[in-house]
């Protein structure tokens, strides 16, 4: 092997990009981004990243963590625990849920991680807009069930009681 990234050998096949290794120094960061490319450039490469593996190399008492704001989770770096997530949809789409930071080092506190992304081969535009179609009719539908419970007078799932109607000490300490 020569050590260079060997792309997906085809639609829907996987392939290891080469593991890095990073280290965050005091003030250092890496600003709010997603590991997926976006779709036009996916499309470009034929493949699109599925997984990230993160894998801390160190314990950071403070600083440091891998931040996603839009799922309000900030995981610290302890030396051996791995964070894997998924910053594509099957179809290769981007899920913008994954945008991540990597928080700000502090003084002697320096961060270090290794990363590797597994990539996946592109299905053809056909499956990419059949998978798209069938995303708006799951979100249409759910919209609806949304509005039918609004209706209804229901809130969230199923028929939870409002908060009077709960029998007494529910929830309070006594």
């Amino acid at each position: 092997a020569d050590g260079s990234f060997k792309r997906p050998s085809g639609p829907k096949a996987f392939a290891f990009e080469l593991p890095q290794i990073a280290r965050y120094t005091a003030g250092q960061h890496f600003l709010a981004h997603e590991d997926a490319f976006p779709m036009e450039i996916a499309k470009q490469k034929g493949y699109q990243r599925r997984a990230t593996l993160l894998l801390y190399l160190n314990t950071v008492p403070e600083g440091g963590a891998t931040k996603f704001d839009i799922v309000d989770l900030a995981v610290a770096p302890v030396k051996g625990d791995a964070l894997l997530f998924f910053p594509s949809f099957q179809n290769g789409i981007p899920d913008h849920r994954t945008l991540h930071t990597a928080e700000d080092a502090v003084d002697g506190q320096d961060k270090w991680v290794s990363q590797i992304w597994i990539s996946w081969g592109l299905p053809d535009e056909a499956e990419i807009a059949e998978a798209k179609a069938a995303a708006a009719t799951k979100m249409e539908g759910a919209t609806n069930m949304a509005r039918e419970k609004k209706k209804k007078g229901t809130r969230g799932f199923g028929n939870r009681k409002a908060e009077s109607d709960k029998p007494k000490g529910f929830g309070s300490k006594k």
